[in-house]
C-alpha cells in the first residue's frame, strides 16, 4: 500500500544520550543509527492525537561493544504508528516501553540477527489504556554462531481498554547448535471484551532438515539465504512505499551468507 506523507524525517547520528521527539502531523520517520553511538541512549517518541506514522529503525554497528538503549513510546488517541525495528548484527540491551490511547493502531515488527558471540536481550512492555484499540506484534530472529538473543516482551491490556484487538507473535531460527534463543511473550488481560493471541516458536536447521535439501541440489548456504530472503521478504512487503522497500532491501542484502 502506497501512502503519501506530509514529511519525512531521515536520522543517522545519535551523539545525544537523550532525544525526544514529538510527531504532531503525518510522517515517515527513518532512523539508520551505525556508529559513534554513547554506550547509552534514551529516547522518547510522543505521537499526538489523530497522527498517523510509519517508524522504520536500524540498529547496526560494527562496534565490538553492547549498546543499551531506553525506548518509551505514547500513542494519542485516534493515533497510528507501525513500527518496523531491526537489529542486525549488534549486542545490544533494549528497555521498550509503550502507552498506547484509545482507537490508537499499533503495529510493532521486529527483526533480530545475531552471529559470532553477539548478544540481544530485548524487554517490552506494552500497555492498552483505553477502548478500541489495535496492536499486532511480529518479531523474527535469527541467530548463528554462539550469539544469544533473549526476547521478553508483554502485553498488558487495562481494565479501560475494553474492545481491543491484539496478536502477539514470534518466531526464531536456530543456524548453529551453539546459538540459543528464549522467546516470552506474555499476555495481561483485565477486561472480557477483548480479542487476544499470542505464540512463539522457535526452530532448527537439524542435519535431517539439512540433508533433505542438500539432497534436492542445495548446499547449506543457500538453504540459509532462502531462509533469510523469505523472512526479509515478509518485512519488505508490508513497508509504506517502493522507495522504502528498495532502501531497506539494500542494507539486509549484505546479511545473507557469505556476501
Amino acid at each position: 500500500m502506497l501512502v503519501n506523507f506530509m514529511k519525512e524525517i531521515i536520522i543517522t547520528q545519535r551523539p545525544e544520550k537523550n532525544k525526544t521527539l514529538i510527531l504532531d502531523q503525518d510522517c515517515l520517520v527513518f532512523e539508520h543509527l551505525q556508529a559513534n553511538l554513547p554506550d547509552k541512549i534514551n529516547t522518547e517518541i510522543i505521537v499526538k492525537d489523530n497522527v498517523k506514522v510509519d517508524y522504520i529503525f536500524i540498529l547496526e554497528s560494527s562496534e565490538d561493544k553492547i549498546l543499551s538503549e531506553n525506548r518509551n513510546l505514547k500513542l494519542g488517541l485516534n493515533s497510528r504508528l507501525h513500527n518496523y525495528y531491526f537489529y542486525l548484527d549488534q549486542s545490544v540491551h533494549i528497555s521498550l516501553n509503550t502507552h498506547i490511547d484509545g482507537q490508537a493502531d499499533f503495529q510493532h515488527q521486529v527483526l533480530i540477527l545475531t552471529q559470532k558471540k553477539q548478544t540481544v536481550y530485548l524487554q517490552e512492555n506494552h500497555h492498552f489504556l483505553y477502548p478500541k484499540s489495535l496492536g499486532k506484534f511480529q518479531l523474527w530472529a535469527i541467530a548463528k554462531d554462539q550469539s544469544k538473543i533473549h526476547v521478553n516482551a508483554n502485553v498488558n491490556i487495562k481494565k479501560t481498554a475494553k474492545n481491543t484487538e491484539v496478536a502477539h507473535h514470534q518466531q526464531a531460527w536456530l543456524l548453529n547448535k551453539e546459538a540459543k534463543i528464549e522467546l516470552i511473550p506474555a499476555l495481561s488481560v483485565e477486561p472480557n471484551e477483548v480479542k487476544a493471541s499470542h505464540s512463539a516458536k522457535v526452530s532448527n536447521l537439524a542435519c535431517e532438515q539439512l540433508f533433505y535439501l542438500q539432497s534436492r541440489g542445495l548446499d547449506k548456504e543457500n538453504i540459509k539465504n532462502l531462509l533469510y530472503q523469505s523472512i526479509f521478504q515478509l518485512i519488505l512487503n508490508q513497508l509504506p512505499s517502493e522507495v522504502q522497500r528498495e532502501n531497506l532491501a539494500n542494507i539486509l542484502n549484505k546479511y545473507y551468507v557469505n556476501k
